[in-house]
């Protein structure tokens, strides 16, 4: 009967050693990519590094926050013969891990890296823009948190160009500017939010085209206006939901080859550039909210108080 105690202390002792050696193999240190890895130069007030090129040959990257003392700040690109090559461009990269410290991601940066997985952008980032082209034909990214980069405002033209793998996008609540194409051909591309800043008036072309998935757009509180000619290109069942502040919204905002399924949360807003959307539409209202029963959208959409 004495040796029990001691038994079961002893069978503790090595349950929680199994534990302790279980949990120390599941952790893995993530170490930043040395500064031989790239091709680099110092700004002009030697403050910042500037990454041109990774000559590295390994698949996952940790961009580095700091090089030779200096804070690295862009992925700028390499000047070849007058042309700017990315500095991932065309590389076999699956996963990209990029530190808070950069402001800056440049023209084609990660353009047709075919296997890229996986962006990660570190919490607080400085990030602010990402440039033309930076993602285009990134055929299997999946996973890129653009919520972290909370100082983004803009997004310029093809920078996520047939990103044919991305499903969901959460787009910072500052972010000002998508340029054209940014996002066509983002052909599982199910759910976005459009910021209260950004700016949707883009008379060249849509920024969202060939997003045939397309199942959910939600506007963030803070709106007043919806307009923006051919922004969206609906070609889906799309479920898009307007907040109380919105007061107009343009109907060209939406160019509708599918169904949309539209949920005002509040009064009906002044309806400008026409008196209806395009195709098949049901708009759904709070019954305690006004305007409904004059407004030129009841002749020609179903209207459904929820």
């Amino acid at each position: 009967m004495k040796k029990e105690p001691k038994m079961k202390k002893i069978f503790i002792a090595l349950i929680c050693i199994i534990i302790i050696v279980s949990m120390s193999s599941c952790i893995i240190k993530t170490e930043e990519d040395p500064a031989s890895d790239f091709e680099y130069h110092f700004s002009s007030n030697d403050e910042f590094a500037i990454i041109e090129k990774y000559i590295g040959d390994s698949t996952n990257v940790v961009i580095p926050q700091t090089i030779e003392g200096r804070a690295v700040s862009s992925l700028f690109g390499k000047n070849v013969d007058d042309f700017i090559e990315g500095v991932f461009e065309g590389t076999d990269v699956e996963t990209v891990v990029i530190p808070k410290s950069v402001q800056y991601i440049g023209n084609d940066a990660f353009e047709n890296c075919s296997k890229l997985v996986s962006v990660e952008i570190e919490e607080n980032s400085e990030l602010h823009t990402i440039s033309s082209q930076a993602f285009e034909n990134c055929s299997a990214l999946k996973n890129i948190n653009l919520e972290n980069a909370t100082k983004l405002t803009c997004i310029e033209n093809r920078a996520f160009y047939n990103c044919s793998s991305i499903e969901s996008i959460k787009f910072p609540k500052d972010l000002e500017t998508i340029g054209l194409e940014a996002f066509a051909n983002c052909s599982a591309l199910k759910s976005i939010n459009v910021p209260a800043k950004l700016n949707m008036i883009n008379l060249d072309g849509a920024s969202f085209s060939g997003v045939d998935s397309l199942e959910e757009i939600i506007f963030d509180e803070g709106r007043e206006n919806i307009r923006g000619y051919l922004f969206f290109m609906i070609t889906s069942n799309v479920k898009i939901v307007i907040p109380k502040g919105v007061t107009n919204i343009d109907v060209t905002t939406f160019v509708n080859n599918g169904n949309m399924n539209i949920y005002f949360l509040g009064d009906c807003p002044q309806i400008s550039e026409g008196d209806s959307f395009s195709g098949n539409v049901t708009i759904y209202y709070d019954p305690s909210t006004i305007g409904w029963d004059t407004t030129p959208l009841r002749n020609v959409h179903t209207l459904i108080s929820n």
